[in-house]
């Protein structure tokens, strides 16, 4: 399997939506498919920002979503429809990196973090502020056009729009991080089954486990309920918090389960 020359650039936010424009199959794409798109500097600055400010659980979500993103593009993400610009595949892995990679620098508690300015707004846009400053300090000329979108779609990550549209980008990274916190039932029972084949998953647990996210993320939210209930992603999927804290990806279930080839 390998990954289309361009996709849609915008897609509808709605999820019933958008699968409806999409032709996604499941199939099986290797890990070391995913991993073999050449970083450039500006990415590995983004990697080595997550790394070094993040906790490892959550640094190990942002490269879990990176590559799940990433095999639903090469599954059939939507893409050639009539009226709809298109965005080259190259663009599109490129935003999605920073995107990934940066999308829960609000979560951390590292000093450079809890003691920045924007600390005080939902962590969605908070983390979105500081990865504004750092790609801009890593690139001062960066295009506005890709900063907005990785931007935009960091900020916007944990909300569940029922009208609109979203970029790709926008919709790669909400459907990767929700995969990887909340598994094929995200949206209803069964509702992600058809974006990543099982064997891919196993494969990228296997490189970077799980851990205890489930739990973390539900603690995470019970503080926000408490310091910060304006927080979007209190307004997002129903239940989230427990949802998050029953998931589990151990690697022998996604074993015994088998793979979708």
């Amino acid at each position: 399997m390998s990954f289309p020359a361009a996709v849609d650039a915008f897609v509808p936010r709605d999820f019933k939506e958008f699968t409806m424009c999409s032709k996604t199959n499941s199939g099986y794409i290797s890990l070391s498919t995913l991993q073999s798109i050449a970083l450039d500097a500006k990415q590995i600055a983004s990697r080595d920002y997550a790394s070094r400010i993040e906790e490892p659980t959550l640094y190990r979500h942002c490269e879990r979503s990176y590559l799940f993103g990433l095999a639903i593009v090469a599954n059939g993400f939507p893409s050639g429809t009539p009226g709809v610009p298109q965005i080259p595949f190259a663009e599109l892995q490129n935003r999605l990196f920073h995107a990934n990679m940066l999308h829960d620098v609000g979560l951390a508690q590292h000093s450079e973090v809890v003691g920045h300015p924007a600390h005080a707004m939902s962590f969605e846009l908070h983390g979105g502020v500081m990865a504004y400053e750092h790609l801009r300090s890593t690139d001062a000329s960066i295009d506005s056009e890709r900063l907005g979108d990785i931007v935009q779609s960091i900020m916007t990550h944990t909300l569940t729009l029922p009208r609109g549209s979203t970029t790709a980008v926008g919709m790669l990274l909400q459907l990767g991080a929700l995969f990887d916190v909340l598994g094929y039932d995200a949206f209803g029972e069964g509702s992600l089954n058809s974006l990543v084949n099982r064997r891919t998953v196993q494969e990228v647990l296997k490189a970077y486990p799980r851990g205890e996210l489930g739990k973390e993320v539900a603690h995470f939210l019970d503080m926000m309920g408490q310091y910060k209930p304006h927080c979007l992603v209190l307004a997002g999927l129903p239940g989230f918090a427990e949802r998050a804290a029953a998931s589990v990806w151990p690697v022998d279930e996604a074993e015994e389960k088998g793979s979708n080839e």
